[in-house]
C-alpha cells in the first residue's frame, strides 16, 4: 500500500472535516474513507481526530474574536456615556462588560488587588466636588 502524500492527507482531513460539519453520522465517515480514500477504520480514525481539532481550534478563535469584539463594542459605548448625564446606563455597560469579562465568577473577590484596582477607577472617574 502506497503511503498517502501530505496533500492527500489535508484532501481527506477537509472531506471528513465536511462531514463532521454536515452531522454526518460515524459510518458515513466510514463509507466515505474506504470508498474515495480506501482506507479502514483506524486510518478514518485518525482523519476524524484532526478533522475533530481544526473543528476546535476554528471554533475557539471564532468565540475569542466574538467576545473581544463585544468587549469594544461596551468600551466604546461606555466611553460614549462617561461624559453625558446617563450614569444609570453607564453603570449598566460597566456592568455587563464585568460579566463578560468574568470578574463576578472570580472565588478572590475580596482580594486586595482588585480592592485596589477598583478603587482606582472609582478615583479616577469621580469628578471633584463642587464646593
Amino acid at each position: 500500500m502506497v503511503k498517502a502524500t501530505k496533500a492527500q492527507i489535508i484532501e481527506r482531513i477537509q472531506a471528513v472535516k465536511a462531514l463532521l460539519l454536515d452531522n454526518a453520522s460515524r459510518g458515513d465517515i466510514l463509507d466515505l474513507c474506504a470508498t474515495k480514500f480506501g482506507v479502514g477504520e483506524s486510518q478514518t480514525n485518525e482523519y476524524t481526530g484532526r478533522a475533530r481539532e481544526e473543528i476546535a481550534a476554528e471554533t475557539e478563535a471564532v468565540s475569542l474574536a466574538s467576545i473581544e469584539w463585544h468587549i469594544l463594542q461596551r468600551m466604546n459605548l461606555y466611553r460614549r456615556l462617561n461624559g453625558s448625564d446617563q450614569l444609570r446606563d453607564a453603570l449598566a455597560v460597566l456592568k455587563d462588560l464585568a460579566e463578560l469579562q468574568g470578574l463576578y465568577k472570580r472565588e478572590n473577590k475580596g482580594d486586595d488587588d482588585i480592592e485596589a484596582a477598583l478603587m482606582g477607577v472609582v478615583a479616577r472617574f469621580t469628578p471633584p466636588s463642587a464646593e
